[in-house]
């Protein structure tokens, strides 16, 4: 019998095995195609990749002053971090990384910059209870456990350091999904070390640090960055903010945020089954914030805290050398604040005492307990009786009020007996010399700062004329700068009422005339003022923003629009008046004695402004130049600074270095 297969035989044989075969592969591959499509978790299980998102951090905008000098700027530092996300899940690899960090680290010499301490402080004791260990236990002991909780092998070399890395963790870093930072700024010899290791679950951040060139100046008007306050996350979660985003906290790194901040971005990441990345993909570009230009001028601020701090320094030894109480001798703030009276444009916010931003946090403590509040912003959160400096506005709202004429006289003779016997205020000539200035015109009184002129025009127009015309000039109002500032108080029936300190008597009048009671404003406040009555009783909103660019690139994005607050009535006669009246002060007046032959033709007004029976008076000082097209303003009070005359050295400064003149012209 012939048991060879027939021809058939073997095709059916052929067709069998390239069915059975076809099944095989199709078993397969409906097998990955569950795995891949159906059941992607599958591989991610296996350990072969899986994907983190990251943020891409958006480059926040730097800010500058109205030359280009840069004022705050960004600084890259790089820290390490160990991210367990980037590991199995198993103790004995996370140990294993740290051992050979802690190794590494050993080698170079700085394993101490990693080593934490085992204080007993709360959040040891909370831990301790929280596993059922006594307070006193020993820490062999405790090291017994910690080694035990975390599965550390004896083999390991750096267990006790591990051990004590592994408790800091557990206790002061709640949130396991984000990076465990171990250190901070690292120099690039060590990243290159680092790198190099390629230690699993170590990476390595890029974290961008504020920087002020600038160091101790402008820091009121700059601000400070930071996390976002608890008060503020809801706010800042419905603009898609992040928890742990940086914004401004305070300044114009606060007010102008939301030009700074910019937009972040989005990378996915494809990471091995070691942790490391294999792949990455940008989903969401990032947008850089946009650059800030500001109207201060940097230089002119540097020499106005320079000139704020000799100030003060040299009032407060004269009055301690004099031997005199009141004097000066308790001489320590003051605050200074410059604008362009044609724009409102803010040159100058100086605040004495100040600080450092760039060790902002770190001095915080001291700051904060300091008996002169060096955080207290005096140019806009200072309120200050501007004494005489009030006296031009009475003077315009008498002229305007047809009150009085420029030829009108009133002859002072010491004593305001008008509400006698119950009220007969002096004026301070008087009070010095033991008789008044005689007959003033309204320009004499301005000149000599006659109060018995002052008394009897503010009488004669009321507290309702008088304080309806102060407001249009924009004292007690808002002036409409973009950081945070006090309104300041107009004295009047409505404050009084407001305040709850009883009602408005007619001798009242007689003291907010002449810039006493309740009256107190913001040394910008007072330059806003000033600026109106040069303006014609214009008064435009005060500014710091001069114009938002495109970061590096430096395109304008926006820029500032002047805007009229309000408008005072005021003849070209008035002004006139009030303006010579200002220069007589300057030339032959009360601050003659520093500015009658100053380079550049000034107006102003001092002030002496009573504080309290147990302080030395404020000294108030407002200038303008030059006399016949004003480009600045510069208010300044010295808290006991004694006389008006006493804030002028910061004022002169100032004007020095604006017109190149001086003292200060090259500092």
């Amino acid at each position: 019998m012939n048991d060879s297969p027939t021809p058939f035989r073997k095709k059916a044989r052929i067709v069998f095995l390239g069915v059975f075969f076809l099944l095989v592969c199709l078993l397969y591959v409906s097998r990955l195609v569950n795995m891949q499509i159906a059941n992607p978790e599958f591989f991610a299980g296996s350990g072969r990749t899986y994907t983190e998102k990251a943020v891409i951090q958006a480059v926040r905008g730097e800010i500058f002053d109205r030359n280009g000098n840069k004022l705050a700027a960004n600084e890259y530092h790089y820290d390490l971090a160990f991210d367990q996300t980037l590991l199995p899940k198993q103790e004995e690899t996370v140990n294993a990384s740290l051992d050979a960090l802690f190794t590494l680290l050993s080698r170079q010499g700085r394993a101490d910059l990693l080593l934490p301490s085992l204080s007993r402080n709360d959040a040891f004791y909370a831990f301790l209870s929280q596993n059922g260990l006594e307070k006193d236990i020993l820490t062999k002991d405790l090291m017994a456990f910690l080694f035990e909780r975390y599965a550390i092998d004896e083999a390991l070399p750096c267990r006790k350091e591990i051990a004590l890395i592994r408790y800091e963790w557990e206790t002061s870093h709640k949130n396991t999904e984000s990076p465990y930072p171990l250190l901070s700024d690292l120099d690039v010899s060590l990243i290159g070390v680092l790198e190099e290791a390629d230690i699993r679950g170590l990476t390595i951040l890029k974290r961008v640090v504020r920087v002020y060139p600038y160091a101790g100046y402008a820091s009121h008007v700059l601000g400070t960055t930071g996390k976002i306050h608890r008060e503020d996350l809801a706010y800042y979660s419905e603009l898609g903010y992040p928890m742990d985003a940086i914004v401004g906290v305070s300044g114009a790194e606060k007010a102008f945020e939301s030009i700074l901040h910019g937009s972040d971005g989005a990378l996915t990441l494809t990471l091995d089954k070691n942790g490391r990345i294999i792949d990455q993909k940008v989903t969401k570009e990032p947008v850089a914030g946009q650059d800030v230009y500001l109207t201060l001028d940097i230089e002119l601020q540097i020499a106005a805290e320079k000139a704020l701090a000799e100030n003060i320094e040299s009032i407060r030894t004269k009055g301690l050398n004099s031997g005199k109480a009141l004097n000066g001798d308790d001489c320590r703030t003051g605050a200074l604040a410059a604008v362009d009276p044609r724009d409102n444009s803010i040159l100058v916010l100086a605040s004495y005492p100040s600080y450092d931003l760039n060790t902002y946090y770190s001095d915080y403590a001291s700051l904060l307990a300091d008996p002169d509040t060096p955080l207290l912003n005096r140019s806009l959160s200072g309120t200050y009786a501007p004494g005489s400096v009030f006296k031009p506005a009475v003077a315009a709202a008498a002229l305007e009020n047809g009150i009085i004429t420029p030829y009108d006289r009133i002859d002072d003779t010491g004593v305001y007996d008008y509400y006698a016997p119950s009220y007969s205020p002096r004026c301070w000539y008087y009070s010095y010399y033991g008789r008044g200035h005689g007959e003033q015109n309204v320009t004499d009184a301005i000149m000599n700062s006659c109060n018995y002129f002052f008394y009897d025009i503010g009488r004669r127009l009321g507290i309702e004329r008088m304080n309806a015309y102060c407001k249009q000039l924009g004292l007690g109002q808002a002036t409409g700068i973009e950081l945070y500032e006090e309104k300041g108080t107009l004295a009047g029936p409505e404050s009084r009422e407001i305040s709850g300190l009883g009602i408005w008597n007619p001798g009242d009048t007689l003291q907010a005339a002449i810039g006493q009671i309740e009256n107190a404003f913001t040394p910008l406040q007072l330059s806003v003022y000033m600026s109106a009555l040069l303006n014609g009783g214009r008064r435009y909103e005060a500014h710091l923003f001069d114009h938002a660019a495109t970061f590096y690139r430096g395109e304008v994005t926006s820029d500032h629009q002047t805007q009229v607050l309000s408008q005072a009535q005021m003849s070209e006669s008035t002004v006139s008046v009030i303006k010579n009246a200002m220069k007589s002060v300057m030339e032959d007046g009360t601050a003659s004695r520093l500015f009658a032959d100053y380079e550049i033709a000034t107006g102003g007004k001092t002030g002496t402004a009573q504080v309290s029976a147990k302080k030395s008076n404020n000294a108030v000082l407002s200038v303008f130049a030059p006399f016949d097209q004003p480009e600045i303003v510069v208010t300044c009070i010295i808290e006991q600074g004694v006389n008006g005359t006493d804030a002028g050295p910061s004022v002169k400064a100032v004007l020095d270095r604006y017109f190149s003149v001086g003292a200060y012209a090259e500092e």
